[in-house]
């Protein structure tokens, strides 16, 4: 019996690997790679819509964040006499506030505010008029007289009154400008303090 022929080899597959293309200043191919090879910047954000914009400031007021700017006031013309209590002894709005006078309405709120200092400080010190009302400022009853301010009380109306601004949609900056304001203001902690939970419903005056 004639010997079989030796088996011829299994044909391989041969890979042709293309040259990696040399790197040429400002040649198109490069540029190519360029786009292909570069990972995407995830660090890009675009520019929120104005309507983000106002929301967000509303949300600043709603909370405040002294010493930068107070809260926004609320209303309380629509909320029953005495129906919340901000103290063991001490409810909100006044009893026939509506009776006193603007004078009367804004001491009213001062002296809310001085039993609410004391009961979370066991401190005598009291801070000056304009920041004790501004740190309650969500107690003014609408139609409280005005009262004098110094230096600091007044930065922080201009800044209460540039959030109110973009709030309402009359800021006339940028919306990069009112972006970082906004990011410049936030607090880095945004809990509601028990006194803010008890008031959450009643509606500000923005």
């Amino acid at each position: 019996m004639p010997a079989r022929p030796p088996a011829s080899p299994l044909p391989t597959s041969t890979v042709h690997q293309q040259p990696t293309p040399k790197y040429i200043p400002n040649s198109p191919f490069q540029e190519k790679l360029n786009l292909i090879d570069t990972p995407a910047d995830n660090s890009y954000m675009p520019t929120p819509s104005p309507q983000l914009l106002r929301y967000k400031a509303k949300s600043l007021l709603m909370n405040g964040n002294m010493p930068l700017f107070p809260a926004a006031k609320r209303d309380w013309t629509p909320v029953d006499e005495e129906s919340i209590p901000l103290l063991k002894n001490l409810l909100w709005p006044p009893k026939i506030w509506r009776l006193l006078t603007p004078d009367q309405r804004l001491l009213a709120v001062e002296y809310a505010g001085v039993l609410l200092s004391q009961s979370d400080n066991s401190s005598l010190r009291l801070p000056e008029r304009p920041y004790l009302i501004h740190n309650f400022h969500f107690l003014v009853l609408p139609g409280s007289a005005g009262y004098p301010m110094d230096s600091k009380a007044k930065a922080n109306m201009y800044t209460y009154q540039s959030l109110l601004d973009i709030a309402n949609g009359r800021d006339s900056s940028s919306t990069q400008q009112q972006e970082e304001l906004l990011k410049a203001l936030t607090p880095d902690s945004q809990l509601l303090t028990d006194l803010q939970t008890r008031i959450a419903h009643v509606p500000a005056r923005i």
